[in-house]
């Protein structure tokens, strides 16, 4: 059996991460250990617009064979042991947290930087210069053509494609005993848009690689090539984001891996099969598609909420989850829904 080069311990063949020291290993290893969810799920799952599944969780068509599922406590709380404050900026036009990172606001795509000043340079007239004398053994100079100068425009299309719509959510009632706050479209006309979590925390946060860090604030930064990663000794790893003031949710797209770069997404875990509790009232079980880009996560309806707990049951490739995006898509709440969710 291999041993780590760092501490000697006996790993095993497939392990990346050694179990005592937590030191990477030559290979990679395989999906997270576990047993299946409890069977209260009721899961669809959609593949190609054609229904598939049905009340029996254990029908969901899962796009990867993967290693069971690891078992989730609903009862059992959330201790994160890192929580950091996520760097954000306000939009001078519409007032919404963004993250720093951001170039342009998520809500209403206002430039959130300024603009470098333009030094305005004052045009003299420049005299013209004394004719000499004519000297007729020299040849009169041929009249040139001065070129103009050339502005040269490169246009960069920058496409963010959200790939693999909604495969699998089943939506689950957490039995909490305060009446649920509707939605009323009628007042958020608007479309909806990016509303940014304020800190980040999680049960565990890998060891840096180099000068890249996995804190589980770059989940909400607004960078992909940034990513969080949790540790092998976590056995159900978890995520949270906090928002400042209540918030409308009405999507959440999801960015699975570390995808600064197609080998490091390949070689990283994974997330396919999620559990989020977008509020204290509604769970979601999801099952991920195995790809890069962005997926997206329909909500029935809008929920409500100021907190989304993350809990990862089943990884694809690597021993530990890896993410490197969340965005979280809905309204700002009004003054009446954030008081009757602050009274809840």
């Amino acid at each position: 059996m291999p041993t780590c080069a760092e501490c000697g311990v006996d790993v095993a063949p497939a392990a990346r991460f050694c179990r005592a020291c937590g030191a990477a290993q030559a290979t990679p290893g395989t999906d997270l250990p576990g047993t299946e969810v409890e069977d209260s799920a009721v899961g669809v799952s959609a593949v190609g617009g054609s229904a598939v599944g049905g009340d029996d969780p254990t029908d969901l068509a899962m796009p990867v064979a993967g290693a069971p599922a690891r078992e989730s406590d609903p009862g059992a709380p959330f201790d994160p042991t890192t929580v950091v404050p996520i760097d954000l900026v306000t939009c001078p036009s519409c007032g919404a947290s963004n993250a720093a990172s951001r170039p342009r606001c998520g809500r209403c795509d206002t430039p959130l930087r300024e603009a470098e000043p333009v030094v305005e340079v004052e045009e003299r007239p420049v005299p013209p210069a004394l004719p000499l004398p004519a000297d007729p053994h020299v040849p009169a100079p041929r009249a040139r053509r001065r070129r103009g100068p050339v502005l040269v425009m490169v246009g960069g299309v920058a496409a963010g494609t959200l790939v693999g719509l909604l495969l699998a959510l089943g939506v689950i009632p957490t039995g909490s005993s305060a009446p649920a706050i509707l939605f009323d479209p009628l007042a958020y006309p608007n479309e909806p848009a990016t509303v940014q979590p304020a800190t980040a925390g999680a049960t565990s946060t890998g060891v840096p690689a180099g000068d890249r860090t996995f804190g589980p604030e770059h989940t909400a930064d607004g960078d992909t090539t940034t990513a969080w990663m949790a540790t092998v000794l976590d056995e159900v790893p978890r995520l949270q984001h906090r928002f400042l003031e209540p918030v409308w949710i009405e999507r959440i797209e999801f960015a699975a891996g570390d995808q600064v770069d197609g080998d490091t997404w390949s070689a990283s875990g994974r997330p396919i099969r999620v559990d989020i509790d977008v509020s204290p009232d509604v769970r979601i079980q999801a099952t991920l598609l195995d790809q890069p880009g962005f997926q997206e996560l329909l909500l029935p309806v809008p929920v409500l909420t100021d907190e989304v707990n993350l809990r990862f049951l089943q990884v694809a490739g690597g021993d530990a989850p890896a993410v490197s995006e969340i965005r979280y898509v809905g309204h700002l709440a009004d003054d009446e829904d954030r008081a009757a969710h602050r009274a809840r």
